[in-house]
């Protein structure tokens, strides 16, 4: 028999000859990322003439230049100008580029760093061409004039050089023969086909190595040796970890190429430093004896855990999209992604004996035959739609794609029904009678709005599904891995593509384009965090039994032959966490920060003392670990969104994002566009610490101060900033919230109302009315909004009880309580209840196991 300590996850045993497909599969699938995103084979051609300037130009504000080429490659990378003019140095330009089509494809400012002028000035483009067609650039000028050279098109030997165009008082007038002195940078990579060679080559040879280990291992002892999976960690992460590291701190300090004051070079140190001795911490650290089931057990135990963790997961990405959608075609979308994420989500409380039985491949039969009937008929009728709205095939396929899933719902629910077995266990018949006539009321009062019906459908089959489930103690896991899942995806994302700007967004907004659904997502995740931080702790408490104030025995929470996990078993959990509310911080949304101080606050004093039964230092020791994982990660995570992005040169913007003042492909990693620490910390003081009214005046100051330059973008504010006439302090504190908040109330009445916006004192109408309540009673009603309060309030009270009663049967039963505190709380400021919302669908998700909790059934 395997001895215990050689089945943990760590310390588990493999022969050398699997350690060695597990090291070449790695390395392989690190060199295809290599030559994929990461660009390895990409190489930079300049493309100049002769260079014989024989004038020049002026660029002023009335008169702007146009300049015609010809692409001689597919991406062009940078545009370089021969400036003459060194007053126009420190200066910022305009710089537009438009296709044949007259479409454009950059619209931006640049500026002309001293150290360039006179001479060549580079200005990134960062753009895909098409060789043979004619493209035009356009400058437009500021107060400084600007002074280009042109030289004889003659002369230059190129072909790819047209004439330039000179615009003032509304007329356009062509330099025949003659062109601006520029140099162009292209970036050219191997062609397809051949990328695809040199990758299957690679394949080829890792295939030969592994076939090799395979067919030599009976003879070669050496290769049976055993390996704990340790060591191989140690061979492939290793490895990786450091050479990155070495590379980042080259970067940083050896060629300077973020450039960077001390301070910001002290804290992008300490960030890379931290994650270097984190990590080498996570990889030789001791670990505990937690057990991990060979994999194939796993899959067949666990395997409609993970799928339903990764529905989760889809549920929050849909929302994702839901809440950056800006116009009708994408919220259509990204609804349909969240009503086939939560079709998918319900499916896996279906048990797989059932889904992969003879009868459930006659179900899936049926579904493709009727959601394959819904796509064809939709197709043929919106034919002419589907030519102008490139998202409405996507559409379409979603939907077909939730007929299918909902064939397999209706078909399970309808067997169930005919064998009486809708119901699995014990169920609070009040509450759920409470719940489902909350929806009732929903759609009765949903005064012509769609999403109370998709609520009031989805959740009603998601609740029935549950109650019928014989694994309602998997669902709180599963949605906290599930989330989890999201936010580590998120993270990655926003590490690539996501950098932190410094103007018009000076607050970071993650993977949103508003700093405050930014928040409340943040907020979820944190919620979640929390818990799973509690949990992990609890696994190294000692196991001791606890006595209560009448003297009886409380068992321990965990079994006595469970041994106790060391601190490094908690590293993900840590770096999620610290991660988390890194990014919360960023953001300077007292939004985000009261929600999740409020909950953390509860928590701290309720799960460790009534919940855990514990003693009063247990609650220092999680927030020690708490306080730790920000310290720690909040270098780390400013580093990882100001350094990774500029070197990953592929920024993802958001429409609403995009502007002269963004950060785009090329744009230089030393930019002032990126944040920095000194700015960080002025927006700081102005948002949190004193009136943010001044901010407008105060940021040109900052410009001419620190940047040594004015401001030249006049929407460089903190998105709260503002300077209404009339405001009061307190209303100027709460953005203006306050105001809105009278006007609708204002408004109420018994049965609500059908527009989600009322009319504000200065004449404008609001978009709705950033407090889930007070929205709430507005849409539907001062019946509902009561309804919506006693029932919330009430749901509150029987989490407390949830969590006490059900904690040693269920290690995550402090989770609704924690995700509805964070609801509730950031629901004062901010509007939350919506199906498409990540926080709102998950206070609804997560009343599920109050449904089947009786408080005077289960005793502690």
């Amino acid at each position: 028999m395997v001895p215990f300590s050689e089945r943990l996850f760590m310390n588990r045993k493999i022969k050398a000859y699997q350690a060695i497909i597990y090291i070449v599969l790695f390395y392989l699938a690190a060199v295809l990322f290599l030559l994929g995103p990461g660009k390895l084979l990409e190489k930079d051609r300049l493309l100049a003439g002769a260079e014989n300037p024989v004038g020049t130009v002026e660029v002023r504000e009335d008169q702007q230049v146009q300049q015609v080429l010809i692409a001689e490659g597919d991406y062009l990378r940078y545009l370089e100008l021969y400036v003459t003019s060194p007053k126009s140095a420190g200066e910022y330009y305009h710089l537009l580029v438009y296709d044949e089509n007259n479409e454009m494809l950059i619209n931006r400012d640049f500026e002309l760093k001293a150290d360039e002028v006179p001479g060549f000035v580079r200005i990134p483009l960062g753009i895909d061409t098409t060789r043979g067609t004619a493209y035009v650039w356009q400058l437009q000028g500021k107060s400084e004039p600007l002074e280009l050279s042109y030289e004889n098109t003659g002369e230059t030997g190129l072909t790819c050089f047209g004439s330039y165009y000179v615009l003032a008082d509304s007329t356009s007038t062509q330099m025949e023969t003659q062109n601006i002195v520029m140099r162009l940078v292209y970036t050219d990579k191997p062609s397809a086909a051949v990328m695809t060679i040199f990758k299957t080559m690679l394949c080829v040879v890792a295939a030969a190595f592994i076939l090799a280990a395979v067919y030599l291992s009976p003879k070669q002892p050496k290769l049976n040796n055993k390996i704990t999976w340790r060591f191989v960690h140690w061979v492939t992460a290793g490895p990786l970890i450091t050479v990155g590291t070495a590379v980042l701190l080259w970067e940083v300090y050896g060629r300077r190429v973020f450039g960077g004051k001390p301070d910001d070079l002290i804290v992008y140190g300490l960030g890379i430093g931290l994650f270097f001795a984190f990590s080498a911490w996570v990889l030789f650290s001791r670990r505990g004896s937690k057990y991990h089931p060979p994999f194939e057990e796993m899959l067949t135990e666990q395997g409609m855990d993970w799928l339903q963790a990764a529905a989760f997961a889809g549920v929050l990405l849909g929302g994702i999209h839901y809440m950056n959608a800006l116009y009708q075609n994408q919220q259509n979308l990204a609804y349909r992604e969240v009503l086939s994420w939560a079709a998918f989500l319900i499916l896996t409380m279906v048990s797989p004996a059932v889904l992969f039985s003879k009868k459930g491949g006659l179900r899936a039969l049926m579904g493709l035959i009727a959601g394959g009937i819904w796509y064809v008929v939709q197709s043929l009728t919106q034919k002419e739609a589907l030519q102008t709205n490139e998202l409405l095939g996507k559409q379409i396929f979603l939907e077909g794609l939730i007929v299918f899933f909902f064939v397999l719902i209706l078909a399970e629910l309808a067997a169930r029904i005919r064998a009486k077995k809708l119901v699995e266990g014990s169920v609070n018949r009040v509450y759920t009678a409470v719940l489902f006539g909350f929806m009732a009321l929903l759609v009765i009062f949903r005064n012509t709005r769609l999403w109370p019906i998709y609520l009031a459908v989805v959740f009603a089959l998601y609740y029935v599904f549950y109650l019928g489930w014989n694994k309602k103690k998997h669902l709180l896991n599963n949605f906290c891995n599930g989330v989890m899942l999201n936010f580590a995806l998120a993270v990655v994302f926003a590490f690539a593509r996501r950098p932190f700007r410094a103007w018009v967004y000076s607050r970071y907004n993650f993977v949103f384009h508003t700093v405050t659904i930014t928040a409340t997502y943040l907020t979820l995740v944190l919620c979640v965090l929390t818990v799973r931080l509690f949990v992990k702790l609890s696994e190294g408490m000692p196991q001791n039994s606890t006595k209560n104030a009448k003297g009886m025995k409380h068992k321990p929470l965990r079994k006595k032959n469970a041994k106790n996990s060391c601190p490094a078993d908690l590293w993900g959990t840590f770096l999620l966490y610290g991660i988390a509310a890194s990014l919360l911080f960023l953001t300077l949304s007292r939004t985000g920060y009261l929600a999740v101080l409020v909950m953390t606050a509860v928590l701290l004093i309720f799960v460790p003392v009534f919940v855990y039964r514990q003693k009063i230092r247990e609650i220092f020791r999680a927030l020690v670990y708490m306080i730790a994982a920000f310290v720690i990660c909040l270098p780390m995570t400013y580093s990882g969104i100001r350094l990774l992005p500029a070197l990953y040169n592929d920024p993802y913007l958001y429409e609403i994002e995009d502007s002269a003042s963004a950060i785009h492909k090329d744009d230089p990693k030393d930019s002032d566009a990126y944040m920095s620490v000194s700015y960080f910390k002025y927006v700081i003081e102005n948002k949190l610490l004193s009136d943010a009214s001044e901010l407008t005046e105060q940021t040109e100051l900052f410009c001419n101060a620190v940047i040594g330059k004015p401001s030249v973008k006049n929407d460089v504010l903190v998105a709260s900033a503002q300077d209404e006439a009339g405001m009061s302090d307190a209303e100027d504190f709460s953005n203006g919230r306050l105001e809105i908040f009278r006007s609708y109330m204002d408004n109420w009445n018994a049965t609500g109302h059908t527009e989600m916006g009322v009319l504000l004192p200065d004449g404008s109408i609001s978009v709705h009315a950033h407090n889930t309540y007070l929205q709430v009673i507005h849409d539907h009603g001062l019946i509902v909004g009561i309804y919506f309060l006693c029932f919330g309030a009430g749901s509150i009270c029987l989490m407390f009880a949830y969590a006490i009663k059900k904690i040693r049967e269920d290690a995550y039963a402090v989770l609704p309580l924690a995700v509805m505190l964070g609801f509730c709380v950031a629901g004062l400021v901010e509007w939350l209840f919506h199906p498409c919302n990540p926080l709102g669908f998950s206070a609804m998700a997560l009343l599920a196991p109050l449904m089947s909790f009786c408080p005077y059934r289960h005793a502690a």
